[in-house]
């Protein structure tokens, strides 16, 4: 395939993601995580929940850039927040695409995969909500696609680790997506390649957890917060264990 028709197929899949996102995004902040990133597009504080902990860095980093440019303030964010969430996901083809290439999959059935994943309601319901969801998902998958690259030899091995530290920062879970694929690409690898890859995931991690800690106000601050959190995450009962007909 020719670099122009790959653009045009790239172009044409982020229209249609778009197309069936922006008719409906969300009018308000609907969940008080969502009000927590809009205040933090106003003044980023983990320790006052502006997010709440982790602090979901190079998100609020994203959604500062994309409010200041569309000009609105920190409240009235409902709408900018959940065209971010559509943006990711309109970038979302190419890396999918290339995560199911990665794994084996021919051209035909990895693009009916892609419409698949993108077509799924609890992705497309994610990519109208002004939620950290989206770009944490776009990050994670971008970051799989090149580990699966660095492992077939195609891809770098320090550039995918740099992403990995960075997705994290958009959300923390995806650690869990990507660090086992990390660990599986550097077999193999020379133990110089894997020290760079491992100084360049750690890098990466700083950029956004250093910022974080010292606008929570240093260390004790960010960790009472983070506690917090967690201890509040404790007391919601799963839905998985509460069965009834």
């Amino acid at each position: 395939m020719t670099r122009a028709r790959v653009l045009t197929v790239a172009a044409v899949s982020a229209a249609a993601v778009l197309a069936t996102r922006l008719p409906f995004l969300a009018s308000t902040l609907d969940d008080i995580d969502a009000v927590n990133f809009a205040l933090a597009i106003g003044d980023f504080n983990p320790a006052l929940h502006q997010p709440h902990p982790p602090g979901y860095p190079v998100y609020v980093v994203l959604a500062k850039l994309f409010a200041a440019l569309a000009g609105v303030p920190p409240l009235d964010s409902a709408r900018a927040l959940g065209v971010l969430s559509a943006i990711a996901q309109a970038a979302l083809p190419v890396p999918l695409f290339l995560l199911f290439r990665g794994l084996g999959v021919r051209p035909r059935i990895a693009l009916a995969a892609v419409v698949l994943t993108l077509s799924n309601p609890v992705v497309w319901m994610n990519g109208v909500r002004p939620m950290s969801d989206s770009v944490g998902l776009l990050l994670a998958v971008s970051a799989q696609a090149l580990l699966l690259a660095a492992v077939s030899g195609s891809g770098g091995l320090i550039a995918s680790s740099l992403v990995c530290g960075l997705a994290a920062g958009a959300r923390v879970q995806t650690a869990a997506l990507t660090l086992p694929l990390l660990a599986y690409a550097m077999r193999r690898r020379s133990a110089a390649i894997c020290r760079a890859a491992a100084v360049a995931f750690v890098t990466a991690g700083l950029l956004w957890a250093a910022p974080t800690v010292m606008e929570s106000g240093g260390t004790a601050a960010y960790w009472h917060a983070l506690r917090g959190t967690a201890a509040d995450a404790a007391d919601v009962e799963p839905l998985v264990m509460t069965w009834t007909l």
